[in-house]
């Protein structure tokens, strides 16, 4: 199959799921995937709505933003995915998404602090807040270029929505998962106005360091595989 073709169908088949199961709604969001060897990505397009998204629409780019053979222009905040590529060679694959519950945290201003063990090894040591910069502006470029070099795999977009990466698509998409979970969990527990309760220091930190591990291992894989 052409190497191409199959970063598009990854790309289109995790926007179809998540669309069906409401993570993404409207033209709301994007979706990326990197390609393993070369500074190429594949991406959603610009304002098209998502139950319309089909193969031909899904843009190929290079990491320089030039398009390549794409019949509608690719999602504005591709620069925003190309930045983190650029930054964690871990991440092979990107959503953006306006998710309830991860959105209603980025309204309020709240980051996510460390709760669960599976939180630890999936999302990371916590879910940042990135503040808030227009939506496809440097500024937010540069703040989550920032943010995410903490080593987590999901982020709260101030008075936006949410990032959420992973070393492949799918985990990329468990990882939306789970970020719902895990902030309508903090949110229900903010709302009884009672102490929410945080792993011990040194149990997170055990978690995300088996979190860290794989992603290194991930980054000196790609790094091979780039150097061919």
């Amino acid at each position: 199959m052409d190497e191409h073709l199959s970063l598009k169908e990854s790309v289109l088949f995790a926007t179809k799921a998540l669309y069906d199961k409401g993570y993404l709604t409207g033209t709301g969001g994007n979706v990326s995937v990197r390609h393993d060897t070369s500074e190429l990505l594949a991406i959603t397009p610009s304002s098209t709505p998502y139950e319309v998204v089909n193969l031909s629409n899904i843009c190929l780019v290079d990491f320089d933003l030039v398009p390549q053979g794409c019949t509608i222009p690719p999602s504005v905040e591709t620069a925003m995915h190309v930045a983190v590529y650029r930054n964690r060679l871990d991440v092979g694959a990107i959503i953006h998404t306006h998710q309830t519950y991860a959105k209603v945290h980025g309204l309020l201003g709240l980051s996510i602090p460390s709760l669960t063990d599976e939180q630890m090894t999936t999302l990371g040591y916590e879910v940042a807040l990135v503040p808030y910069s227009v939506s496809g502006s440097s500024g937010l470029l540069e703040r989550v270029v920032e943010k995410v070099a903490n080593g987590c795999n999901a982020f709260l977009l101030e008075s936006h929505g949410a990032l959420v990466m992973g070393r492949t698509m799918e985990e990329a998409m468990r990882n939306v998962v789970m970020l719902e979970k895990v902030a309508e969990a903090h949110y229900l527990a903010v709302a009884t106005g009672r102490p929410v309760k945080t792993l011990p220091e040194e149990m997170a930190q055990g978690g995300f360091e088996m979190l860290r591990t794989g992603q290194r291992a991930e980054a000196r894989r790609r790094k091979k595989a780039i150097r061919g």
